[in-house]
């Protein structure tokens, strides 16, 4: 059995979108405390594809 590198693994996909939206989550919240809804947008922007990532690839990219 080869033995494939973490993140390219759907365990480590989870992982790194769930990593984005923690790091998308801390952008919005600096943008609140600054009071920037450019940086605010940003950060849910983050969030979005980060939500979205993991279904696109399941449902749309590896259909079978």
């Amino acid at each position: 059995m080869e033995k494939q590198p973490f993140f390219k693994t759907d365990a480590g996909f989870l992982t790194l979108a769930f990593i984005a939206i923690v790091i998308g989550t801390l952008i919005v919240r600096g943008g609140m405390a600054a009071a920037s809804t450019a940086v605010q947008g940003f950060g849910v922007a983050v969030v979005l594809v980060a939500l979205c990532a993991v279904p696109l690839k399941t449902y749309v990219f590896k259909r079978k």
